[in-house]
């Protein structure tokens, strides 16, 4: 009993060092694994929307500019050219009349100022068709500028402007070697005499498409054209500027297809293509009778007889003097013949 006392409160001891160490090393991680899980938790929990970009506060209108603190011009704008009194070119300068009046009015405040600025912008013609009206002031005498371009569009406008540009406009045609980029313009101005600008881009496309050469058009066939008449217009350009590169480039190969040189025959002629039999064995025998032609008449200078050269001379070879003798007298002696004959003719002649 004594000597088992002793033991049991060592081994109790002992056993109390231990766990008492156990503890100490497990109290960090324990501190660890509270943390941990706190900021498991503090995770899981939703957070509030925060917003990425902060709201700008829209800054308000700016306050439309008062007229009456816009400065005013000090110089004048262009005057419209002067009036020729030809009626084609009436609507323009009557518009551009018109603006000059309305947006110069500080320059000229008063009406005789504006009464000049029209007169002084019509040529001598219609300078003179106005001189009674003008010099009066008006029917009134009032000198009302309103008035002065009243009495020009009674002088001037064309009423039936409009009919002869629908009815021209119905038969305007693009020629075959007219650009497309040339023809445009032309069927802008009539379509804006006949009043089309406010037309729908339905009938305007229908009206240009029928207008078109017969070669654009059938390119246009198989292009997907936009609905809309000024975007048509554009598409149609495009094609046509293709289409003309293309017939360039084949006329300058044809040219220079022509500039070439022919091949040519032993005779120095250019061979004829496409010729039957007939005509390659006519056009043979014609070269034997020229070469034969051309042999016969060279003259041997051995023996003085035509049909051959003097290498080919069967005659035995004569010494140069005497060759020299031989050709004077042959050639005196065609002198007399020659003279004879004709001497002949003359005394038969004489004899008729």
């Amino acid at each position: 009993m004594d000597e088992n006392g002793p033991t049991r409160a060592q081994e109790a001891w002992v056993q109390s060092q231990i766990q008492e160490g156990i503890n100490a090393s497990m109290q960090p991680l324990q501190v660890q694994i509270a943390e941990l899980h706190r900021l498991l938790q503090a995770a899981s929990t939703p957070l509030p929307p925060v917003p990425l970009v902060e709201a700008i506060a829209t800054p308000p209108p700016a306050p439309a500019p008062d007229p009456a603190s816009i400065p005013l011009r000090t110089r004048p704008l262009p005057s419209p050219p002067k009036f020729s009194g030809k009626r084609n070119e009436y609507p323009t300068w009557q518009r551009q009349m018109r603006d000059k009046l309305s947006l110069d009015a500080h320059l000229y405040p008063t009406v005789r100022e504006q009464w000049y600025l029209i007169g002084s912008c019509l040529d001598a013609a219609p300078r003179k068709v106005t001189e009674t009206f003008y010099e009066a002031g008006g029917y009134d005498g009032d000198y009302n500028p309103a008035k002065f371009m009243e009495y020009l569009d009674s002088v001037y406008h064309d009423p039936n402007v409009a009919v002869r540009a629908a009815a021209a406009l119905r038969t305007l045609r693009q020629r075959e070697d007219q650009s497309f980029a040339y023809f445009l313009p032309q069927f802008e101005q009539t379509l804006a005499q006949a009043g089309g600008g406010a037309w729908a881009d339905s009938a305007k496309i229908t009206f240009l498409e029928g207008a078109l050469n017969t070669q654009l058009r059938r390119q246009l066939v198989s292009v997907q054209m936009p609905l809309e008449y000024k975007a048509w217009s554009l598409r149609a350009q495009e094609v046509s500027s293709r289409l003309e590169g293309l017939t360039k480039n084949q006329r300058y190969r044809a040219e220079q297809s022509e500039r070439r040189p022919r091949a040519r025959d032993d005779e120095g002629d250019v061979p004829m293509s496409g010729m039957n039999k007939l005509g390659e064995g006519r056009s043979r025998d014609n070269a034997d009778t020229k070469r034969r032609l051309k042999s016969e008449t060279r003259r041997c200078y051995n023996c003085q007889e035509v049909g051959h050269l003097a290498a080919r001379c069967r005659q035995p070879r004569v010494p140069r003097a005497a060759r020299t003798r031989r050709g004077r007298e042959r050639s005196e002696d065609e002198e007399e013949k020659s003279r004879g004959g004709s001497e002949e003719d003359d005394s038969s002649s004489e004899k008729e």
